[in-house]
């Protein structure tokens, strides 16, 4: 709310997406805080924390299209916001 108060009053937050997921109690306990505290807008889809991305990034090579997991949450994070879009437009 600060941001559109002070800067720009259209700004619309889509979503939180949580990053650097892993199979930890610390990462466990983050989530659950970040659904049940802002539930309607965290995505399902998050990403996990690995070193895919650097590799890939180093390799010159894309993370999208690939067989990796970390490739495949994107494009499911992907589709997530793109069918929540479509609904915001809808009810627009």
């Amino acid at each position: 709310h600060l941001i559109q108060a002070q800067g720009n009053p259209r700004l619309k937050v889509l979503g939180l997406l949580p990053t650097m997921v892993n199979n930890t109690k610390s990462s466990r306990n983050i989530l659950a805080y970040l659904y049940e505290t802002y539930g309607e807008i965290t995505f399902e889809h998050g990403i996990s924390r690995s070193v895919d991305a650097t590799n890939r990034t180093h390799n010159r090579a894309p993370l999208v299209g690939s067989k990796s997991r970390l490739g495949m949450q994107y494009l499911a994070f992907t589709d997530e916001l793109l069918q929540q879009l479509e609904a915001d437009e809808k009810g627009a």
